[in-house]
């Protein structure tokens, strides 16, 4: 089978409504002559620390082969995704063959999800918390487990609370990180128009600020307090952001997988887009809080990890700690994090680049 421009232009508008690291929309797709579709990896768009062996990346192009995947059986077209990805750091990911077309929507699993793929969107209010239902929770567990994950959820305060030491503590860690701080910076979009012009970063204005947070972001956009925080070992008021996050959150939820692979990190890019998608349908917020465990994998994989022996060894007990209520026996690779709760929709949705800038068709 065979798309018409007009219709591959849909399917990947819709695929690129998935989220990515700093929404550095890392995917260029190309449209062959025989009518197959290949994802390949933009590196240039995500280099960063977290993009540790390009593990964000992946977890971002699975979401976004979800978005396809949803799309297309509900335009009642079968297609066939084949990984193409053998190896960290490879640049083609997969190849998509359209096989055929039927008169009403392709029956497959989580199919009901495609009608939550404009309403994905990731909401960082901080509002009164509420307690989301056991049944419901349990509910995205199973999401993660028919999809070949396993998902942890904490709900208590008390471990909330042990928790936002850990985060507040690794955000502190990251922009201590010469290229870490190079990549915040670089990723907000500092004015409505700078978002509009890019149509990518993370546009201020979704981080729902308060007038006290705002003053922190203005110290923190500048290098020269950064250096002398890091000098001084200042900063620790940085955790008060994380403070507000994690202890507004209703559960924290951790993906995992059995194995450190590029499979795998993709397979969590799916399960991570069907709990996303099905948690904003049932009304709930969703907010991504995983750039620890990126900076947790390169410390713990690599020689040269960018720290110095001091700040590992900060790292290495925030582990210890992170480990306290996730995945407590270490048998297991830590995917990626998120918070729920319930929160009024978000005052701004992240912008995305035009789908012709990231689709070529020969």
């Amino acid at each position: 089978l065979k798309l018409d421009q007009q219709e591959i232009e849909a399917l990947i508008t819709q695929a690129n409504l998935a989220p990515s690291g700093g929404n550095c929309q890392p995917w260029i797709w190309i449209y062959d002559k025989s009518g197959v579709l290949h994802l390949f990896h933009d590196k240039k768009r995500s280099v960063s620390l977290l993009d540790y062996k390009g593990t964000g990346s992946l977890i971002a192009f699975c979401a976004a082969l979800e978005n396809l995947r949803l799309a297309s059986a509900a335009a009642g077209i079968v297609i066939r995704i084949i990984p193409q990805i053998k190896s960290f750091q490879e640049e083609f990911i997969a190849s998509v063959v359209f096989e055929s077309r039927l008169s009403k929507p392709v029956e497959v699993p989580f199919g009901e999800l495609a009608a939550g793929i404009q309403l994905r969107a990731t909401n960082r209010r901080n509002e009164d918390r509420v307690i989301i239902p056991a049944e419901k929770l349990k509910a995205y567990e199973t999401i993660a487990n028919e999809s070949g994950s396993i998902a942890e959820t904490i709900s208590e305060l008390e471990d909330l609370q042990s928790l936002s030491e850990v985060i507040g503590g690794m955000d502190r860690m990251r922009l201590f990180n010469t290229q870490g701080y190079h990549d915040f910076v670089n990723e907000i979009r500092w004015t409505e128009q700078e978002a509009i012009d890019t149509g990518d970063g993370i546009d201020i204005a979704t981080l729902e600020l308060t007038k006290m947070d705002q003053l922190v972001m203005g110290l923190i956009r500048d290098p020269g307090t950064m250096e002398i925080f890091r000098k001084l070992d200042l900063g620790h008021g940085l955790a008060k952001i994380s403070d507000k996050t994690l202890l507004s959150a209703s559960a924290v939820m951790m993906v995992q997988a059995e194995e450190f692979s590029p499979m795998a990190y993709l397979n969590s890019g799916a399960t991570l887009q069907r709990i996303w998608i099905k948690a904003n349908q049932d009304g709930y917020s969703f907010q991504p809080i995983s750039a620890s465990l990126f900076v947790f994998h390169r410390v713990n994989r690599e020689k040269e990890s960018g720290y110095s022996e001091s700040e590992v060894a900060v790292i290495e007990l925030l582990k210890k700690k992170l480990n306290a209520l996730f995945n407590k026996n270490q048998k297991m690779e830590e995917i990626f994090m998120f918070r729920l709760n319930m929160a009024e929709g978000p005052s701004m949705r992240s912008y995305r680049r035009e789908v012709l800038e990231s689709l070529i068709i020969l």
